[in-house]
């Protein structure tokens, strides 16, 4: 495997499992020394970091949430003293829970908004001079269900595709400073928040269209890892949504037979 992130360090919010777990390890794999980030299960994320040790590159555990500015900045002094340098953020970070109308609480909605949304603001500036320093690359993780309805509900949608036109208004202020800045969507996922989403739409297809099948989170982190790559260094603003067959027609009916 291409070690093009060898002699680089990287921050991969929300990786004690899921995508965010499989992007550290792609990370690493290409011989990153990455945070794995975590707001609670610092168990799993000690486990992810384990893992990247054992890959002899070094790791860090960091705890905060993202929605809090101050915590964030903290994380990314932490990454500061222990890697002396930050070349790649990954915001994948995300939180989901019941929100529709009738009945949403608007506390729940403002969660959602905040670690979905803000959150990923808040680690972009918080880690812009470090990444400005490095000229960086940024993957902000969103969801193909964006774009359409979204079995995790309005506000989550809504929170991912401002996440796309972030990053699509950022690429013009971050280029000028070396960095650089995309979005990868990918669709229902096999995670935790995957099956919370199966479970909620009561559908083991929750928004998945004709041709389209549960990714695996090595596929996504597979992308986000490409991002990464000196072969992108054009790729800037763009939103890559991982489709698998969304737009694909249904299938032809086969002729009756005589």
């Amino acid at each position: 495997m291409d070690r093009f992130l060898a002699g680089r360090a990287a921050l991969v919010t929300g990786a004690s499992r899921g995508i965010g777990r499989a992007a550290a390890l792609a990370l690493a794999a290409r011989g990153a020394d990455v945070c794995v980030h975590c707001r609670e299960r610092r168990d799993l994320a000690e486990e992810v970091a384990e893992a990247i040790e054992g890959t002899g590159r070094r790791s860090l555990v960091v705890a905060a949430d993202v929605a809090d500015p101050a915590e964030v900045a903290e994380a990314v002094g932490a990454v500061e003293r222990a890697f002396g340098r930050l070349d790649v953020l990954v915001n994948n970070a995300g939180y989901v829970a019941p929100h529709r109308l009738p009945g949403a609480e608007i506390d729940v909605v403002h969660r959602i908004i905040d670690v979905n949304l803000k959150g990923p603001f808040h680690c972009i500036a918080a880690a812009l001079p470090l990444l400005r320093a490095s000229g960086g690359v940024i993957v902000n993780v969103g969801a193909l269900n964006s774009r359409a309805v979204s079995a995790g509900g309005p506000a989550y949608a809504a929170a991912k595709a401002g996440l796309v036109a972030m990053t699509r208004n950022l690429a013009g202020d971050l280029g000028p400073l070396g960095v650089r800045i995309n979005t990868v969507a990918p669709p229902l996922t096999d995670t935790d928040m995957g099956r919370w989403a199966m479970d909620e739409a009561g559908s083991p297809r929750a928004g998945l269209g004709n041709g389209q099948r549960v990714a695996d989170p090595a596929e996504v982190a597979e992308v986000i890892a490409m991002f990464c790559s000196p072969g992108m260094a054009y790729l800037s603003g763009e939103t890559l949504y991982l489709g698998g067959g969304f737009e694909a027609p249904p299938p032809a009916t086969p002729p009756p037979s005589d």
